[in-house]
């Protein structure tokens, strides 16, 4: 995607966070009709497939521990870089 060009990059960036407030404003939907006032994926998922909701919390499980495991990993990486650009010493201009 980076050999693209930034206007692909732009609008892919739109449109995946257009999508993920599109699910957001239905799962708000959803969440008003269950019972209790309960507004969480379980909930709705219960009430449209119930032998199936634990799937849904399992996948929400995974994304959310793959997610982390991502930050994680680019802090790591980018951490070192980042104190020795801190750390580094500015070179005296020679003439």
């Amino acid at each position: 995607m980076a050999s693209v060009g930034i206007i692909p990059g732009i609008l892919t960036c739109f449109s995946s966070g257009a999508i993920a407030a599109l699910g957001l404003f239905f799962l708000s939907k959803c969440a008003a009709k269950a019972p209790h006032r309960r507004s969480s994926f379980f909930a709705v998922s219960q009430m449209t497939f119930p032998k199936a909701s634990i799937f849904f919390d399992g996948a929400v499980v995974i994304k959310c521990f793959g997610v982390s495991i991502r930050c994680a990993f680019d802090r790591r990486c980018r951490y070192h870089q980042v104190i020795a650009e801190l750390t580094e010493l500015p070179t005296a201009v020679t003439l």
